[in-house]
C-alpha cells in the first residue's frame, strides 16, 4: 500500500503555496490588466491543497474514500490551469508578434493572424474549453476509481482516455 512521504509533500505545499502567493501578488497588482492571469494562481492553490490532502494518508492507511478523491482530482486536474494560462499567453504573444494586428489594436485582434490559422482570441478560448471537456473526462474516471468494486477498471480507462486527450492537445 501506498504512503504518501510527509516531507516531500510537506515541500510540494510550501512551493505550491510560494508560488501562488507571489502570482497573486503580480495580478492584483496589475489590477485589470492582468485579470486573464487569475488561472495561474489557481492551479497553484488546487496543487497546493492536493498535495496537503495526501498529509493526513501519511499517518494512517485508512482514510477515508471521500478525501482521497478530492486529493486525486486537485493533484492531477491542477496542470490543466497551467495549460489554460499557456494558451491564454500563447494568444497574447500572436497579438503581440504580428505587426499586422499590432496596427489596428483590439479590433484586429478576431481577426486570423498570418502566424496561426485560427484568430488569436480564439487561441485561448478553444483550448479552454478543451482542458474543460478532458478535465471533465478524467474526473468521471477518477470518480469512478475512488467508488472501487467493478467500476474500477472502467475509470482507469477512463481516466487514461482523459490523460491521452490532454496531452494530444
Amino acid at each position: 500500500m501506498y504512503l504518501p512521504s510527509i516531507p516531500a509533500n510537506s515541500c510540494f505545499v510550501a512551493i505550491y503555496a510560494v508560488f501562488m502567493f507571489v502570482t497573486l501578488f503580480h495580478i492584483l497588482r496589475r489590477s485589470r490588466r492582468a485579470r486573464w492571469g487569475w488561472v495561474l494562481p489557481a492551479g497553484f492553490f488546487f496543487a497546493s491543497i492536493g498535495y496537503g490532502l495526501r498529509l493526513p494518508r501519511s499517518f494512517s492507511a485508512l482514510s477515508s474514500v471521500t478525501l482521497y478523491a478530492v486529493q486525486y482530482m486537485c493533484v492531477v486536474l491542477s496542470p490543466c490551469a497551467f495549460l489554460a494560462f499557456n494558451y491564454i499567453v500563447f494568444g497574447r504573444f500572436i497579438v503581440a508578434l504580428d505587426p499586422d494586428l499590432k496596427e489596428e489594436g483590439k479590433q484586429r485582434k478576431r481577426q486570423k493572424s498570418r502566424l496561426t490559422f485560427i484568430p488569436p482570441r480564439l487561441v485561448g478560448r478553444g483550448f479552454i474549453i478543451s482542458d474543460v471537456c478532458t478535465f471533465l473526462i478524467q474526473a468521471t474516471g477518477g470518480g469512478l476509481q475512488s467508488a472501487g468494486g467493478s467500476q474500477r477498471p472502467v475509470g482507469d480507462k477512463i481516466f487514461v482516455v482523459g490523460l491521452v486527450l490532454q496531452a494530444g492537445k
